[in-house]
Order: structure tokens, then C-alpha cells, then sequence
């Protein structure tokens, strides 16, 4: 019949669009190996099960897909996680769901060294569960903040000591542990403001420190003396960790006679980038009080 033919010419010309997901895993693998590693890991996170669901199950696996993903590249790719690598904007949205999907997706306990939350102010902190007991973890930064940026003030960021701790004494309390630099929000490093069970945690975190062998980074002191940290203590009255550099995380010693120890901009709170790239001695910061880019 006429109807019939009709029908048969329009299926004959409609246009099947292929969507993403149907693209070949190697593909979608290095299409997202240009995005930043945060993305990729929400990516992968997005092609398993919204970020709720990794919260249903204690054990959920990523896809085949997602493994695919997540496992394209070098093996040591997941080492580093900065979320200062992503959009603002984005940052910004993330809840402990997505953090915690993103953390398990990555298999974050065995292979993030370095975590940085630049931007994450609606993380309360449960989102982090999947770092509990980490041994590969050498680096945590809580402050929220990026490079040159001041800190989130209390107000701005939702981040509890209640949820962090527990997950913090699970890693300081394991035997072989690798954290070396811990950097913490504003709103809890003030002695006024520091809590009875976070001054207790600080303490413990700093008996850690003082265990291990200082191991000052060679060439920064012109005396084959190492001061060591000269009985001051690792955490200052502020809560910033000394005697470690933020960025290659080598200890420097507190040798006053070469003006090496270590500073902080007035600031962001952090080794500025410029002292930072002063020898490795990148770990050095001489006569720099603040962070150019910062202009304090």
C-alpha cells in the first residue's frame, strides 16, 4: 500500500547518530587521557554509576570501561590528584559522594601519593573514607586553597574535623606509613581555635615526624652540620607544618646561620612557587617573606 512504501522510505531515511558510549573503550581511553586527572576519574566515575551509588555498596568496582579508563597511561598517572587542575566552578560542586566515587574509581588507598582540595568547599570530609589506612598517601592538603589564593574562611567551606580525623588517625596509626607534609584548613589551625581532639591528633602526627630520620636535603647548608629542627616543634602556633617543603616534600633543617628554614606567605599559607624553585633547593625560601604573586 501507499502507506506502507511511505513508512519503508522514512526508515530508510532517517540517520542513525551514534552516541559516545558507544564508542570503543580504547577510544573513549584516549579521547579523556587529554582531560585533567580529576576529570577523567569523574568520567570513568560517570561511565560506572552516579556518584550515590559507590555509596550503596562498600566494595563497588568500576566498569570495564571505567577500568579501562582510569588504567590508560603510565602506572604511576594517579600519584598526584589536584583538584586545582579543574574549574572553579566545578570544584565547587563536588559533594563527599563524587569524591568518594572518584577516590574508590582510582583506587586511591593504594596509588594517590599526593591529594590537594583546592576549591572543594562542600566537602564535609566522609568522601575521603576510601584513603582510610593509606599507606602510598605522602601528601594531604585540607586547606582548600589553591596556589595564591587565601584560604576559604569558615563560613565559605563546609570541611569537619569530626569526619577528617578518624580517617587521619587510620593512617598515622599504621605502621610504614608515608605521610610527610599535612596541610590544614584556616579555620582549624589557630591555637584558639584548634579543638581538644585536633591538638591531641597533632601531637600524635608530630611524635610520627620526630621518629623518623630527618634526612635533610643535601647542598642547602654550607657546615656538614644538620640542625635538624633545633628543638622547635613540626607544627607551628598556626598549624603549618615546618622543616618540609610543600612542593618536593624534602625536610630542610633549621640552620638560622644560612637562613634556610622554611616560610610561608602571609597569605595563601604555602611555600611560594617562587621560593619553591630556589635549588632543590626548591625547598629553600631565604629572603622571601611572601609569595610574589601574592603581592602582601
Amino acid at each position: 500500500s501507499t502507506t506502507t512504501m511511505a513508512n519503508t522510505k522514512r526508515r530508510k531515511a532517517e540517520v542513525v547518530i551514534p552516541h559516545f558510549i558507544d564508542l570503543p573503550d580504547i577510544s573513549l581511553a584516549n579521547v579523556t587521557s587529554y582531560l585533567a586527572k580529576p576529570s577523567r576519574a569523574m568520567f570513568a566515575v560517570a561511565m560506572t554509576a552516579p556518584s550515590p551509588n559507590w555509596c550503596k555498596k562498600k566494595r563497588w568496582q568500576p566498569s570495564v570501561t571505567a577500568r579501562n579508563i582510569v588504567e590508560q597511561g603510565v602506572g604511576n598517572q594517579w600519584e598526584v590528584l589536584d583538584f586545582e587542575d579543574i574549574d572553579k566552578g566545578l570544584a565547587l560542586k563536588l559533594t563527599d559522594d563524587d569524591m568518594r566515587a572518584i577516590l574508590l574509581c582510582v583506587d586511591s588507598v593504594n596509588h594517590v601519593k599526593k591529594l590537594k582540595l583546592a576549591g572543594c568547599v562542600n566537602i564535609i570530609g566522609h568522601g575521603l573514607e576510601p584513603l582510610r589506612g593509606s599507606l602510598s598517601l605522602q601528601q594531604i592538603d585540607l586547606s582548600l586553597a589553591g596556589w595564591h589564593e587565601s584560604p576559604p574562611i569558615l563560613t565559605e567551606s563546609k570541611i569537619s574535623e569530626e569526619a577528617i580525623l578518624p580517617i587521619l588517625w587510620s593512617i598515622i596509626e599504621k605502621d610504614g606509613i608515608s605521610l610527610r607534609h599535612l596541610q590544614l584548613p584556616t579555620k582549624w589551625c589557630g591555637r584558639r581555635q584548634r579543638s581538644a581532639a585536633m591538638y591531641q591528633f597533632l601531637q600524635q602526627y608530630s611524635a610520627v615526624l620526630e621518629i623518623r630520620s630527618f634526612s635533610c636535603v643535601g647542598g642547602t647548608h654550607s657546615t656538614e652540620r644538620c640542625f635538624g629542627t633545633d628543638g622547635e616543634d613540626w607544627i607551628d602556633y598556626y598549624g603549618r607544618q615546618g622543616f618540609t617543603c610543600y612542593e618536593c616534600l624534602e625536610n630542610v633543617c633549621d640552620n638560622t646561620a644560612d637562613d634556610i628554614a622554611i616560610k610561608f606567605c602571609r597569605q595563601c599559607k604555602k611555600l611560594c612557587r617562587k621560593c619553591a624553585k630556589a635549588s632543590c633547593y626548591r625547598c629553600t625560601a631565604r629572603e622571601w617573606d611572601a609569595c610574589i604573586t601574592c603581592d602582601v
